[in-house]
């Protein structure tokens, strides 16, 4: 259970955060579980939706590696491809980069979506020397194959 101190001069979505990280420490939720969903926590709650949006948001970007299996989880089942990950252990970079890495992967699955419209995509994350050493996106499909075909007999023709 979330408890919400509205006198308190700790931001809301900060008290939601530290309200799951109490759960998870407390053993109410494990990981795996199924957290409410935005609308869901905001009407029990009593707080406006964007407020538990930033709290999933930031949580998330605490965890990269939850972050990304999460979103490509939401792009097999909102477009039905098959998303292969192979993800490192979770890198020890600060938050900005995490995020920026978070966004990266978004902006380069909707691409490869819109025009590649692959039936498979592989994502890797790597690390090099403590830090992130590659994020790669790969596309795979027909759709995908007589691109790179086209394209190449473009570079070959005069």
């Amino acid at each position: 259970m979330i408890i919400i101190d509205l006198g308190s001069f700790i931001p809301i979505y900060e008290q939601i955060k530290a309200g799951f990280r109490r759960n998870v420490g407390l053993g109410v939720l494990k990981p795996g579980d199924d957290l409410p969903s935005i609308r869901e926590l905001a009407e029990t709650l009593l707080v406006n939706p964007n407020t538990v949006a930033r709290s999933y948001r930031e949580l998330e970007m605490e965890g990269l590696i939850v972050a990304l299996t999460k979103q490509t989880a939401a792009i097999r089942a909102r477009h039905g491809i098959e998303v292969v990950l192979s993800l490192c252990d979770e890198p020890d970079v600060p938050l900005p980069v995490k995020e920026a890495l978070y966004r990266i992967n978004q902006e380069a699955l909707q691409n490869a979506i819109k025009h590649a419209r692959p039936e498979r995509l592989d994502v890797r994350l790597e690390l090099g020397e403590g830090d992130c050493r590659s994020l790669t996106l790969e596309p795979h499909g027909d759709a995908y194959r007589r691109i790179v075909e086209r394209l190449s007999e473009r570079t070959r023709d005069p």
